[in-house]
């Protein structure tokens, strides 16, 4: 604004030759054009309105360089909100969490705020918590306690996305640890036996290996491969579309001409027939 007053009061010295700046909503407009890089009308002819109109066009230059870097680097890498890490963060944040209503024998503490508070605010989540994960993954406003094996061993595709990356992450800490065992009679005489084997496979990696191999038969079995790589190469056929617009644009630029050099006849007619 006091820019356009000042194009004002210097062009009030020579208002004969700026036409354009006589006014001070013209002066704005002039300036507006300017900060959004579109010519003006008119250029200034005083050398003092030159001056400051020189002035003013490198410090619209100056600002848009910056605001098309910002808006770059933005579009490029616009940042992440900050990842809930731990559980005092989760049960602060607005996030919901749940999880089966059997891991409730694992928060009954009543002396521990954090266990009373998890176990009072906890959603159930029915089954294997497959209705809890894809709310997790499309709506992203819930938390589930969930096994990290159970979640390796659910290898469905709406918990990945186009990248093949999943779209959960889970807390560097382990929150809750517990076991399986297999439970034999007392004084059962293959107790000795069934430790020496578990004691051997665990030992050799077996278990790791099995794993491993079973992750890998259910990813394969739920994925789609494409054994047929067909590859189509551009032909005209494809490029039929655009040159239907063409020729639409070329009609209608053609009948807009028409129109014009009629229009311009028939009312230069009109006024010599009225003079």
């Amino acid at each position: 604004m006091c820019c356009c007053y000042n194009i004002d009061v210097v062009d009030g010295t020579q208002r004969e030759k700026e036409v354009y700046f006589h006014k001070l909503d013209q002066s704005f407009s002039h300036m507006w054009a300017s900060f959004l890089c579109v010519s003006v009308p008119c250029l200034p002819k005083s050398p003092k309105l030159r001056t400051l109109f020189f002035i003013w066009v490198i410090y619209c230059l100056h600002i848009n360089i910056l605001y098309l870097s910002f808006l770059t680097s933005f579009m490029i890498n616009p940042g992440s909100e900050h990842q809930v890490s731990s559980v005092e963060e989760l049960i602060h944040s607005t996030l919901q969490y749940g999880y089966h209503n059997g891991f409730d024998k694992y928060f009954n503490d009543p002396t521990d705020n954090l266990m009373v508070t998890i176990l009072n605010h906890r959603k159930h989540c029915e089954g294997d918590g497959t209705r809890c994960l894809l709310r997790m993954v499309i709506k992203r406003d819930f938390s589930i306690l969930v096994s990290k094996t159970l979640m390796e061993f659910k290898n469905r595709p709406e918990l990945f996305g186009s990248d093949g990356k999943p779209l959960y992450t889970h807390f560097r800490e382990t929150f809750l640890i517990y076991d399986f065992v297999m439970y034999l009679t007392k004084g059962n005489p293959l107790l000795e036996k069934f430790d020496n084997i578990i004691n051997r496979v665990v030992e050799a990696g077996l278990i790791d290996q099995w794993w491993e191999e079973m992750k890998t038969s259910i990813r394969l079995s739920r994925e789609t491969l494409d054994q047929e790589d067909e590859t189509s190469t551009l032909t005209l056929s494809n490029l039929v579309s655009v040159f239907v617009f063409l020729f639409i644009g070329i009609g209608l630029s053609f009948l807009i001409f028409v129109t014009e050099v009629l229009w311009f006849h028939f009312h230069k007619m009109f006024l010599y027939l009225t003079v």
